[in-house]
């Protein structure tokens, strides 16, 4: 592997050092670029062969995320499952972009009020934190996205070019906050006979040896107003399962309203499908990627390397790693 260089980015503002692992070395590398370090072994490098800049990107999204999940000074690892997730996975939307932006603006004021100086031109290291924060591919998407924060009153410019959160910008990044502490994971699926062994030999094993807590909506006890319950569940929720597995009677309108409506809350969404039905998802998610299966424990095997690709181990797994 290349020393001295984001393996990711090929940036020379990293610095990398080699690390023994069991089973052969990885590479730490610290990247700004990236917004902080990273370790990846010679088969997660191998797996970054051929992406493009907007894979890249999302893979810089996907190590951000992981960072924010865990205590100071975790270190995610790349790894194949998440460098072909990174592949696959579609773009964040613009506006995501923008909060996410405005989420590191933030992050970078200690005190409220506190100013904020990006360059917006030969790219220094907090331009290229800006960049890993938002997704984006050259500074001029950054440059843009500034500007649409201003537009939005969430930002201010000073006379000396620097930046600094408004009141509305606070209040718009606790109205887009998820759930970053939450250990539960909210599961929408059809709720027939044969999808049972699915649930219980396959999502409901991978959610647990993941570090999370599965919730169906029908294991919970004394539901009065099962829609409102619904609802209430998904906002306390650290990301979705949603599949699109459905009957002879049709799609299931429920999951597709539940991951819709996680989706607009900002909370992530796994989708999954049996192979033997993917081609009647509808298109409002066939844009997705569907983690196709075809047994319960074909779902559960892929579906917990997915969940550790693109969210990481959860609390649970966490916690026990701090009691060592």
């Amino acid at each position: 592997m290349d020393s001295g260089k984001c393996l990711i980015w090929q940036d020379d503002a990293a610095n990398t050092r080699d690390r023994n692992i069991a089973g052969g070395h990885s590479v730490i590398v610290s990247s700004p670029r990236t917004a902080g370090d990273y370790e990846i072994t010679e088969q997660g490098w191998l797996g970054l062969a051929g992406l493009d800049e907007g894979s890249k990107a999302r893979l810089t999204t996907i190590l951000v995320d992981l960072r924010n999940q865990h205590s100071e000074g975790w270190l995610p690892r790349v790894t194949v499952e998440m460098t072909d997730s990174a592949r696959i996975a579609p773009s964040l939307a613009v506006h995501e972009r923008a909060d996410r932006l405005l989420r590191f603006l933030g992050n970078q004021s200690k005190l409220i009020g506190d100013t904020v100086r990006l360059n917006l031109g030969p790219a220094s290291d907090i331009d290229r934190h800006a960049l890993a924060w938002s997704e984006s591919t050259t500074i001029d998407e950054v440059r843009y996205l500034v500007e649409y924060l201003i537009e939005q009153r969430w930002v201010q410019k000073d006379l000396r070019g620097e930046y600094a959160l408004t009141v509305d910008g606070h209040r718009r990044i606790a109205e887009v906050r998820t759930n970053p502490d939450s250990a539960q994971v909210f599961v929408a699926m059809w709720f027939g006979e044969e999808m049972d062994a699915a649930y219980e030999q396959g999502v409901k094993p991978a959610i647990d040896k993941t570090g999370y807590k599965p919730l169906r909506i029908d294991e919970k006890l004394d539901v009065i107003k099962i829609d409102d319950e619904i609802v209430a569940e998904i906002r306390r929720s650290r990301f979705m399962i949603a599949d699109f597995t459905q009957g002879e009677d049709g799609a299931r309108g429920g999951v597709y309203f539940e991951a819709g409506f996680a989706f607009g809350l900002g909370i992530p969404v796994i989708y999954t499908c049996r192979e033997d039905m993917i081609d009647k998802i509808h298109f409002d998610t066939r844009q997705y990627h569907h983690t196709p299966w075809k047994g319960p424990k074909d779902l559960g095997s892929k579906l917990e390397k997915r969940i550790l690709a693109l969210i990481g181990e959860g609390p649970a797994i966490s916690s026990k790693d701090q009691v060592r």
